[in-house]
């Protein structure tokens, strides 16, 4: 047996299962090969729960298989913006440099309004409104969603490289409050004199955010400035 233990620290990727334990316990199945990689029995397909078989060995974290969304109760999520006309004041990374927030019992009512009798769903007109090419909210700030909890994994900052900016990544949590004393806004990062670019990749992920979190990046310039942002977040279900 000792001889058996030796062989398998000599070969550099392994994986062992077990039969049930219990009173009859009469075998060990071992399976070994020479390889550069870890992975020897399971398959990308294999979508990986808490209670999977004991013989997966590919780790539970792998960025592929989180984006692919083949492990239970983990999802990635991106988000991005830009905001041109950064003035010297703190303003969102959006846009408009707008972050609406407003209150559950207080929802803004937005229109979009047609010149036209055929700009309809169904006509020959216009039919949506996107700001080609883009054609996202070009919002720099997450909300956590009911049920998750979210870390933030890295960002991203650029800004015109002669314009110095002041950066800050901040948190408010309850969203969902509508009465005081209301929860207040919190930093969690600050960058002060940035020119050019920030990536940002901790060895520990930001977190944890609960759900009914704000999160998002703020900027200020000595005068205007071009500033966008993008980051990663990991949620997981509670």
């Amino acid at each position: 047996m000792k001889n058996l233990l030796l062989a398998l620290l000599l070969i550099p990727h392994f994986a062992f299962a077990q039969s049930p334990i219990g009173s009859n316990q009469t075998s060990l199945d071992i399976q070994a090969r020479f390889s550069d990689s870890s992975v020897l029995t399971a398959p990308l397909s294999l979508s990986i729960t808490s209670d999977s078989d004991a013989s997966v060995v590919r780790q539970h974290s792998d960025p592929v298989d989180i984006a692919r969304g083949v492990i239970g109760d983990f999802t990635r999520d991106h988000k991005f913006g830009r905001n041109n006309l950064v003035g010297t004041t703190y303003e969102p990374i959006t846009s408009d440099g707008i972050f609406r927030s407003p209150q559950v019992s207080g929802a803004t009512t937005l229109r979009v309004r047609a010149g036209n009798a055929n700009d309809t769903a169904a006509g020959t007109g216009a039919r949506e409104v996107t700001d080609f090419p883009r054609g996202q909210s070009q919002i720099c700030a997450y909300s956590v969603p009911v049920g998750q909890t979210a870390y933030i994994l890295d960002y991203r900052i650029t800004s015109d490289s002669n314009k110095a900016i002041d950066v800050s990544l901040f948190k408010r949590e309850n969203i969902l409050e509508t009465a005081p004393p209301y929860t207040p806004m919190r930093l969690i990062e600050e960058f002060t004199g940035v020119q050019g670019f920030i990536d940002h990749e901790s060895s520990i992920p930001f977190g944890p955010f609960p759900e009914l979190t704000d999160l998002g990046f703020m900027a200020k310039a000595v005068s205007s400035a071009d500033v966008s942002c993008d980051f990663e977040i990991l949620l997981i279900e509670d």
